[in-house]
């Protein structure tokens, strides 16, 4: 697979591989059918097509993949609108359905969140419940942050329910 854009590529528990990649503005996914190569169709996984997705310019950018022990694809992502950039999650159970797709951090116009600037540098990891740990970019705050969907007790902005942790960064020491 060809594109320009960012990619990711996930291993599932049968040794199928599946890819995530942007090209031309949409996310798009296939998987390794067999081992002779054989690749699926092209399957498009963005659900608002009025919006960019994981590739805002050459340094920014935001996509990764995972593969759960389920055997779920689990995708975040940056996506970017007229006033907003904003990191959102889907993922595709093993029957080959995509979830809808969910904001993580961003835009929320219901709460007069419309000019954000957040997703970046996306890397996720997977936890003993199947659930996704995100960290990013928050270029607003200037801060990297996890999102930890496991934290069921606090529901901070999201619908995922989940903790924000702005993570501080050691960015050198004084000599005094």
């Amino acid at each position: 697979i060809d594109c320009a854009g960012p990619s990711a590529i996930a291993v599932d528990s049968a040794g199928q591989v599946h890819v995530v990649y942007e090209d031309n503005q949409q996310l798009w996914y296939r998987y390794l059918q067999n081992e002779f190569g054989s690749w699926s169709t092209y399957e498009t996984i963005t659900t608002n097509n009025s919006r960019s997705v994981a590739y805002v310019s050459e340094t920014l950018y935001g996509l990764d993949a995972k593969v759960d022990t389920a055997d779920n694809v689990q995708v975040a992502y940056i996506s970017t609108g007229s006033t907003d950039t904003s990191l959102y999650y889907m993922f595709r159970n093993y029957l080959g359905e995509w979830s809808d797709e969910s904001i993580i951090d961003g835009y929320q116009p219901a709460d007069g969140l419309n000019e954000t600037d957040v997703g970046y540098f996306v890397e996720m990891a997977i936890d003993s419940s199947n659930k996704p740990v995100v960290a990013y970019y928050n270029a607003e705050r200037g801060l990297p942050y996890l999102f930890d969907f496991t934290d069921q007790i606090i529901d901070f902005v999201t619908d995922l329910g989940g903790i924000y942790l702005p993570l501080d960064v050691w960015t050198g020491f004084e000599i005094g």
